[in-house]
């Protein structure tokens, strides 16, 4: 290989900042019924996914939001759940890699997944 000085650059795959933030609240409601709404934020800062910090390695920075609501009965016996999840439906690259030349020197980059919604119905015994 070719000598390349790295002094300075970012460590691959590790962006300076990134914040979570969630909150949540529980209703207790007649019959022991409870009602929990939770909304979760993500964001990354952007940050190279090769050592060589060029343009072309870079992932730009991202975010996320989710967003549940679970009503729990007979003191947590069983629950149902409704979410969403990357509620503003963006498109991000979130990481990536490069190959050597042993496998064509191709980039493989990871993506957010689309907007997702759903019910997840569950019983503990």
């Amino acid at each position: 290989g070719i000598p390349v000085d790295l002094d300075g650059n970012q460590l691959p795959n590790a962006p300076e900042w990134s914040i979570k933030l969630g909150i949540e609240y529980t209703f207790v409601l007649e019959n022991n019924l409870e009602v929990v709404p939770r909304f979760d934020y993500y964001w990354q800062d952007s940050f190279y996914y090769r050592i060589y910090n060029s343009r072309q390695d870079e992932i730009e920075s991202w975010d996320m939001m989710n967003a549940s609501v679970t009503l729990f009965g007979n003191e947590g016996q069983w629950y149902v759940e409704a979410y969403v999840k990357n509620i503003k439906d963006e498109d991000f690259i979130t990481g990536g890699y490069f190959t050597d030349a042993s496998s064509a020197n191709f980039t493989n980059v990871f993506l957010i997944e689309p907007r997702t919604y759903g019910l997840g119905l569950g019983y503990r015994m």
